[in-house]
């Protein structure tokens, strides 16, 4: 019976080691070539990242250096646009919308200072979760709140970092205590308040 035992031991242990192996791999994987994550109704979903190189291959040259242009001034006109590139304006609107049907630009619009509505304070959380299956869940509870402006699925301390404008301290203090704390799935929060911002901008486009 002793030895059975010593048996089943000595099997627990090496699965646990080569689950750990997995999970050191996996997470190794996701630090060298980060997917794309993408919601679905039942799962998270999580792009192949030779899907996310052939986006990249997608744009040529003369992409590029439309997204020069249009990442420093988005009101330029294309007609200014097709002259600075060298081809007609309806090939620069094909060529756009094409990148915005491909995903490679995501938006565009005016950016509004939050100050001059009245929010301010700049928050950002460290959502700690119960299980990682609740991100999905989680995520929708979060879209209800129109104060909490983004959201990342990250590896590390946290689940998720989530971006947030409050009016003043009280305000926070009713966000995080009364909606994001009272999701269910929502374990911890840890708050972190940003003082300034020194840089804002978009990647280089080489």
């Amino acid at each position: 019976m002793k030895d059975k035992y010593n048996h089943f031991m000595k099997v627990r242990r090496i699965e646990y080691k080569i689950q750990r192996l997995k999970y050191r791999r996996t997470a190794l994987e996701s630090c060298l070539l980060p997917p794309a994550i993408r919601y679905d109704k039942d799962k998270v979903q999580v792009t192949p990242s030779d899907k996310v190189s052939e986006i990249v291959a997608e744009i040529d040259e003369i992409d590029r250096k439309i997204l020069q242009i249009i990442t420093q001034n988005a009101r330029k006109p294309f007609k200014d646009v097709a002259e600075a590139v060298g081809i007609s304006r309806a090939a620069v609107h094909q060529r756009v919308q094409k990148m915005f049907d491909n995903g490679i630009i995501t938006g565009s619009g005016y950016t509004v200072n939050p100050k001059a509505l009245g929010y301010n304070l700049c928050v950002y959380v460290g959502l700690t979760l119960e299980k990682g299956t609740m991100y999905n869940t989680v995520s929708e509870e979060l879209e209800k709140i129109p104060e909490v402006v983004e959201s990342r699925f990250t590896l590390g301390t946290y689940s998720m970092l989530i971006k947030l404008y409050a009016r003043d301290d009280m305000h926070l203090m009713d966000l995080l205590s009364n909606k994001i704390q009272g999701i269910h799935g929502v374990a911890n929060t840890e708050t972190l308040t940003a003082l300034d911002q020194r840089i804002h901008r978009t990647l280089p486009i080489k």
